[in-house]
């Protein structure tokens, strides 16, 4: 297990610099040079989570810390983090953190 374990952990830098395009199971699979069952499988045996939860947690943690910092707009990170649609990053933001990205924003956001 530890090839896939080293497998997933170059993957999962690279979901990290790529996370606003296309990260679904078919393009990661392809990337870790494995078939789309064999990838979900062994990717959530070895990560502890299903391919696209764990890429929803990581745009919403990215996202989330643009958002405090203030770097960056609600609509902005909709693009920038691959969300698609403003409706989808409010959905993923309350699964992962409880909160809509505005709350997040008031809650955590840089004051002026």
């Amino acid at each position: 297990m530890a090839a896939r374990d080293a497998r997933f952990e170059g993957l999962t830098t690279w979901i990290a610099d790529h996370l606003s395009g296309d990260l679904s199971v078919p393009v990661l699979a392809a990337r870790a040079g494995m078939s789309e069952r064999s990838f979900a499988r062994v990717f959530r045996q070895v990560m502890g989570l299903p391919p696209a939860r764990y890429v929803e947690e990581m745009r919403v943690e990215a996202a989330a810390e643009a958002l405090a910092r203030g770097e960056i707009t609600r609509k902005q990170a909709v693009a920038a983090y691959g969300f698609g649609q403003e409706e989808r990053m409010r959905r993923a933001f309350h699964r992962c953190k409880g909160v809509a990205p505005a709350d997040w924003m008031a809650r955590f956001g840089t004051k002026p």
